[in-house]
């Protein structure tokens, strides 16, 4: 689970090495991808002695780094970038070299937004015709069910039936049952169990 940032859709990436022995420098590419985010800030903690650089361009972070001292294991850093909006993920991948001469492949991430609580917000558009998009968001990995019902309290349409990771999602209901039929114009009430959490809401089908 990656850390929130301070600013709206930012996400911290921690920068750690590991087994480091003998290390006086480093050479390390990261690539974001250009359209999933936008590097907000870098942040190295480096032993005394260490100098370092580093650019964005196109999406690839490069930072240079070299001192007179071993660096250690652990933690030497983070980056925060912003993502284009909540529901953003995506994987980063990149390499880094050290003393000039051992490559390493650097752990692939999933960044994506992690909320802090539960929730289910108001489709939208609504009144809808044809379709209707619903978001939610997950706390916590966990058994989600996202069902709409008739205001019968009959199921129409089951969305989503399946353990999710936390996160910000969202699906679009077009209108159809569970068989593949269109229903009819009215107030249809849709229903976010995840987990102990459940919430519900209503929206308006217009034809």
């Amino acid at each position: 689970k990656l850390s929130k940032g301070e600013g709206q859709n930012v996400v911290n990436i921690p920068l750690t090495v590991e087994n480091a022995s003998n290390i006086l420098s480093a050479y390390i590419e990261i690539n974001l991808g250009q359209q999933n985010a936008e590097l907000s800030k870098v942040e190295l903690s480096l032993p005394q002695g260490w100098v370092s650089t580093h650019n964005f361009v196109n999406g690839v972070l490069k930072i240079a780094m070299a001192g007179t001292s071993n660096l250690t294991t652990g933690t030497f850093g983070s980056i925060s970038v912003k993502l284009n909006d909540q529901e953003t993920k995506f994987d980063i991948n990149g390499y880094a070299k050290f003393n000039d001469a051992v490559n390493s492949s650097i752990s692939q991430y999933t960044v994506k937004q992690i909320p802090d609580q539960f929730g289910l917000s108001q489709n939208y558009p609504n009144p809808f015709n044809p379709s209707t998009t619903i978001k939610y968001q997950i706390a916590q990995d966990t058994k989600v069910m996202l069902t709409v019902y008739n205001m019968l309290g009959q199921k129409v349409r089951t969305l989503v039936n399946d353990v999710q990771s936390a996160g910000y999602y969202n699906i679009q209901w077009d209108g159809n049952n569970d068989f593949g039929q269109q229903v009819a114009s009215g107030v249809y009430i849709y229903r976010l169990q995840a987990g102990s959490f459940a919430q519900t809401m209503k929206m308006n089908l217009l034809k």
